[in-house]
């Protein structure tokens, strides 16, 4: 967990490139540390984590970030109605998502969301 004031330590993106031309995760335990990050109180870091997954997701557009990120802007959600406005239409489109795991925690998401 970062600390209020405590920099995130984000360079998890590797200098190598895959046929595709996209950089992919170097160190995928770093993912789970920037995802942490995302829970503190500071907004600044909050902000910057948010900054750096959207980096993460339009690099590598990997099941793990999409995963994690549904999470969280799901639990954010709960608070914000606006944020759960646009998040359902996005959420009922990954129900669809060639990635199973994607696609079934979309549906969970989803559950929950018309549940509360």
């Amino acid at each position: 967990m970062v600390e209020v004031g405590q920099q995130p330590n984000t360079g998890f993106i590797g200098p190598s490139k895959r046929r595709s031309g996209q950089r992919r995760v170097a160190d995928r335990a770093r993912l789970t540390h920037l995802y942490q990050c995302w829970f503190s109180e500071d907004e600044v870091v909050r902000l910057r984590v948010s900054s750096a997954m959207k980096r993460v997701t339009i690099a590598h557009p990997d099941w793990i970030v999409l995963n994690n990120s549904m999470q969280v802007l799901h639990e954010w959600s709960l608070d914000d109605p606006a944020l759960a406005e646009w998040l359902t239409p996005h959420l009922e489109r990954l129900t669809n998502e060639r990635r199973t795991s994607v696609a079934r925690r979309a549906g969970k998401l989803l559950a929950k969301s018309k549940r509360t």
